[in-house]
């Protein structure tokens, strides 16, 4: 499938030197992770969310703002400090496993289309997947999603306790190159904890520790896995099929399922674990047609 027939066609973006609160502001307002930045008509780099949770930890400048006799803003303002560039981009006419395979290697999870050079579209791994949700975008890959969540699902789980200091967290997430760390006491499973979450203390904890010392004083933020973690999980059974776990990340805007049974946690499955098999059934239907 071309990556035309998944893209979005009315694109939000940002220049180099926009304020980073008319970025969280933005995506706040539009539900979105990535915005392309601009200059002059040409794509010069691009912005995530994680860069914004690592930077400032998603706080406004008027939250960042040193109470003084000459107020001044702490930690980085303008775009350009902490875009990622060179931006890299596709093309609408690549295939949608292009795409896939970039994103899950390379742990992106969103391509502007450049055609032209003229930017045309932005595609994101939610793109994708809600694209594979619709039977008419590829009948194959609609019915190998009829496959149980139980028979596809990762069993051996990397997991974290409530007390577990949030640099052991941080270390696992880095050393198993995963996102998301369920938290668990005998197997119940009592939260997540993601890359997000861990970015956005690091962040909140520079900007405070920057603002107490202008202040003359000491600011110790979240260390360990409760005071971080997310309470409400998203959660599938093993016996639900995987269109609907598709469409339940989908709708729910979660990138991992954790599997349970009976409360306890047995298995996970990611937006990674989809999009590698979206992405090898797309390759082989495009073969048979070839």
């Amino acid at each position: 499938m071309k990556l035309s027939k998944l893209a979005k066609r009315n694109i939000i973006s940002v220049g180099p030197g926009d304020s980073f609160d008319k970025a969280i502001c933005l995506m706040e307002e539009h539900h979105i992770h990535h915005l392309p930045v601009m200059n002059d008509g040409n794509l010069v780099g691009m912005l995530s969310d994680r860069d914004l949770l690592m930077a400032v930890g998603w706080k406004l400048e008027v939250d960042r703002t040193v109470d003084s006799s000459e107020p001044s803003v702490v930690g980085p303002t303008e775009i350009q400090e902490i875009m990622s560039k060179p931006a890299l981009y596709l093309a609408p006419d690549n295939e949608a496993h292009t795409a896939i395979r970039m994103m899950v290697e390379g742990k992106f999870h969103a391509f502007p289309l450049i055609h032209g050079g003229i930017l045309v579209g932005m595609v994101t791994s939610t793109d994708i997947l809600s694209g594979y949700c619709d039977k008419g975008h590829n009948p194959t890959v609609h019915s190998r999603l009829q496959e149980r969540v139980g028979d596809r699902m990762r069993v051996n789980v990397r997991t974290v306790g409530l007390r577990e200091p949030l640099h052991v967290a941080a270390r696992i997430l880095r050393e198993e190159h995963i996102r998301h760390l369920p938290v668990t006491s005998d197997d119940k499973l009592l939260g997540i904890i993601s890359d997000r979450d861990i970015r956005r203390a690091c962040g909140e904890e520079t900007i405070e520790d920057d603002k107490a010392q202008a202040r003359g004083e000491f600011y110790i933020g979240a260390t360990s896995v409760i005071q971080v973690m997310s309470k409400k999980v998203e959660t599938i059974s093993e016996d639900a099929t995987l269109i609907e776990a598709n469409r339940k990340m989908v709708d729910r805007q979660v990138s991992c399922l954790p599997v349970t049974r009976d409360d306890r946690l047995v298995g996970i499955l990611t937006d990674s674990d989809l999009l590698r098999l979206i992405a090898q059934i797309d390759e082989e239907d495009e073969h048979r047609q070839a």
